[in-house]
């Protein structure tokens, strides 16, 4: 039997229509949920930095400097 010869339920390209959009929708949730994780992770960093750059011997030089550090294994 060829594969274009098989007998499908009634309802199937219905449930594979269905089956996309939750997958779709899902995929979607998540990249929304890692999109969120991701800018608070940067915004506590930058506290952070802004934080020590307000303490003694932290400057803005001390600051750039650990940014040149940290950007290449990040690729930031």
């Amino acid at each position: 039997m060829v594969s274009s010869e098989i007998d499908l339920p009634a309802d199937y390209a219905d449930l594979l229509e269905e089956l996309k959009t939750r997958i779709s929708g899902a995929w979607i949730h998540a990249q929304r949920t890692v999109n969120t994780l991701i800018i608070e992770l940067h915004c506590s960093l930058g506290r952070d930095i802004i934080v020590r750059q307000e303490s003694p011997g932290w400057g803005v030089a001390s600051s750039a400097a650990w940014l040149r550090i940290w950007r290449s294994p990040f690729r930031i």
